[in-house]
């Protein structure tokens, strides 16, 4: 299955970020009732958003921003997080995750980072750990100057990597877009896998997110 997607907001003129994932489902890893042998191919589960959260560093901004994906998070989900930087003037701004160690994996970027106009998107993705650190629910991130920021998180269960072999990677397929003052953005690019004109790759069962983001320079009436 390919899909195909574009945004549009009639009210918002500014630039705007958009990119679209895929999550690779996990498996249940039992032999399904009617399979002949217990070598049958396990069914795939769909992924499950059970918590997710958002913060900002508020209007003066700041070096840093704590994120979280909501509470309860267990170990082993999918943490999939977005931060929008609004620049004050280019180059871009270098945005640093948390240390990973023992019992704390490390953070994955999701592609490049997209940037238009005078707005930044990063997308990340991590596994959470055992580490008692990774049950504060709060994720630090660090940037090399005094920015205004926003952060949106979800932590997601049945993944692949959840899987009795883990995959390595449990993005599928990713694709983005951008548009400077418009209200319409429309990817055009080609996604991680191959296709072109904005289409994405879906797995059986895959669970489709989306990371929107922009600045807004002003507000058009719609009459």
């Amino acid at each position: 299955m390919r899909l195909f997607r574009s945004i549009e907001h009639p009210r918002v003129l500014g630039s705007i970020l958009i990119a679209l994932f895929i999550v690779t489902p996990g498996v249940t890893g039992h032999r399904p009732a009617h399979a002949a042998t217990a070598a049958a191919t396990p069914a795939p589960v769909m992924p499950l958003i059970t918590s997710s959260g958002a913060s900002n560093n508020h209007r003066m901004g700041g070096s840093s921003i704590n994120c979280t994906a909501g509470t309860g998070v267990l170990p082993g989900a999918l943490v999939l997080l977005a931060i929008d930087v609004l620049l004050s003037s280019p180059p871009s701004v270098t945005i640093t995750p948390p240390t990973s160690g023992p019992g704390i994996p490390a953070w994955n970027q999701i592609g490049s980072t997209i940037t238009e106009g005078n707005c930044e998107q990063t997308l990340f993705w991590h596994q959470l750990g055992s580490n008692v650190a990774e049950f504060s629910e709060v994720f630090q991130f660090v940037f090399n100057s005094s920015v205004r920021a926003t952060c949106a998180a979800a932590a997601i269960a049945h993944t692949c990597l959840e899987n009795n072999i883990p995959c390595m990677n449990p993005i599928f397929d990713y694709s983005s877009g951008s548009a400077p003052l418009s209200n319409l953005v429309l990817q055009t690019g080609t996604s991680v896998l191959g296709e072109v004109d904005g289409q994405i790759h879906v797995p059986e069962m895959g669970l489709l997110l989306g990371a929107f983001g922009g600045s807004v320079s002003h507000l058009v009436e719609k009459l």
